[in-house]
């Protein structure tokens, strides 16, 4: 399957894979695809990883993928979404792909995994407090009993 997600609640992560061949059209399907399953949970964190793919660069089909990513997958889910591509791609496939990125409300494009997962980590996973100057993981935060 060019295009296929995981849903991994357990790491708070959405991972979508794609490799190759994958047009516009199966990156849409396998959106909307996740927007229908019964698992899918609009607060976990989204790492699409497009590293394997030769980007397409379907110009028709491209006003519909990002009304729907605009519209439909942007308003729905709630959290971040990092997209990862290989600095290697055609450079017209990854400035298509940005174009889309950058209408899409808290996404961002990497070239590089492991910047994209520390990003994710900072915004996602992490919370600054007024009280101190260290990130605290939210996870030891619910722990900590609140002043009333």
């Amino acid at each position: 399957m060019p295009c296929a997600y995981h849903i991994a609640p357990e790491d708070g992560l959405i991972i979508i894979k794609g490799s190759n061949p994958m047009t516009l059209t199966q990156m849409e399907e396998t959106g909307r695809q996740l927007l229908q399953d019964p698992k899918f949970d609009p607060h976990l964190a989204q790492i699409v990883d497009f590293r394997d793919v030769d980007l397409p660069r379907d110009y028709e089909a491209n006003q519909d993928v990002g009304n729907f990513l605009t519209k439909t997958y942007s308003e729905t889910v709630q959290v971040s979404i990092a997209v990862v591509v290989n600095g290697e791609q055609a450079p017209i496939g990854i400035a298509e792909l940005y174009k889309l990125v950058c209408t899409m409300d808290n996404t961002e494009l990497f070239d590089n995994y492991d910047h994209a997962m520390r990003w994710l980590m900072r915004r996602e996973f992490v919370q600054q407090t007024h009280h101190c100057s260290k990130t605290i993981p939210k996870q030891i935060l619910q722990t900590v009993p609140q002043n009333t």
